[in-house]
């Protein structure tokens, strides 16, 4: 796989999502880090999708 530089890839929140979730839903350090990074995805995905529908930026 080539290497990509962080200003040409893209994000795609369904995957990080999922990442998250296997990490809040294991032990430890990994459940430290996937609980709070998930509630963060799952804010920023609602929000983006009120925005959508809506066109409101004080979602």
């Amino acid at each position: 796989m080539p290497h990509l530089s962080l200003k040409r890839c893209k994000l795609c929140w369904g995957h990080l999502n999922r990442g998250l979730a296997a990490h809040a839903d294991s032990l430890g350090v990994e459940k430290k880090f996937g609980e709070p990074g998930l509630q963060v995805c799952v804010r920023v995905v609602w929000t983006s999708e009120v925005f959508e529908h809506t066109g409101d930026q004080g979602a």
